[in-house]
């Protein structure tokens, strides 16, 4: 019997522990106490939804806050979570202690605060496109969960909930605000007062789309140069 009270508070501890743990990271940014911090990961049945909630649901080896160890992580867009491999065990990354997430296949992830289309401050792990401390693009990746369909008449066909790849949003960043980023050449150069004459002659010189990447990163590196 002692034996079995000894157990259950050994597995009671166990669980207090797995819930909520910590690496000690090398390398790591002091601003975020050199720790991977995380949490046991909520479990619910998929079964009735189709489609994934993520963009890559592979684990890809990834740095943490600026640490030189490395770790299995994935990101899922449905829940603007950071998902660590931790001994085949799914747990997620505490969110406010892991700011940066860098995966060795190039792709960098920071969490921002920021104000949506309605004004509303929020934060969220956003992907790099530029980044400098003056200036930076970035891109809000999204998965949204459509609902099932009932039908409400003969002719209507039953449809199963699905996680549905949602479009992309773009956001920009001056010094240390982050806010929906610009669809149009004048609505950038507001932002620049004095470099007005360099922007409309870059903007005439150069075709921007600002749902574009590699456009947004030319941009940014010309900004950045007349600053």
């Amino acid at each position: 019997m002692k034996k079995t009270v000894l157990s259950i508070i050994g597995l009671a501890l166990f669980s207090i522990v797995d819930a909520n743990a910590q690496v000690n990271l090398q390398g790591g940014q002091s601003g975020n106490l050199g720790m991977l911090t995380f949490s046991r990961k909520d479990d619910f049945s998929k079964a009735n939804i189709s489609g994934s909630m993520y963009i890559n649901e592979k684990y890809s080896t990834a740095r943490v806050n600026g640490g030189t160890q490395t770790f299995m992580i994935r990101f899922n867009p449905y829940n603007n979570t950071m998902e660590y491999n931790n001994d085949n065990q799914e747990v997620v990354l505490t969110k406010d202690k892991n700011t940066l997430v860098e995966f060795l296949n190039g792709a960098t992830y920071k969490l921002l605060t920021y104000k949506d289309k309605n004004s509303r401050s929020k934060e969220d792990y956003m992907k790099s496109i530029y980044d400098t401390p003056e200036v930076g693009f970035y891109k809000l990746e999204k998965v949204d969960l459509i609902p099932a369909k009932v039908p409400t008449n003969s002719y209507d066909q039953a449809a199963p909930a699905e996680y549905r790849r949602a479009k992309d949003e773009y956001f920009m960043k001056l010094g240390e605000n982050t806010f929906v980023a610009p669809t149009k050449s004048k609505d950038i150069i507001k932002l620049f007062p004095g470099k007005e004459k360099e922007l409309k002659e870059y903007f005439k010189s150069n075709k921007v789309n600002f749902t574009d990447d590699a456009d947004l990163i030319k941009l940014g590196r010309y900004i950045t140069s007349i600053l």
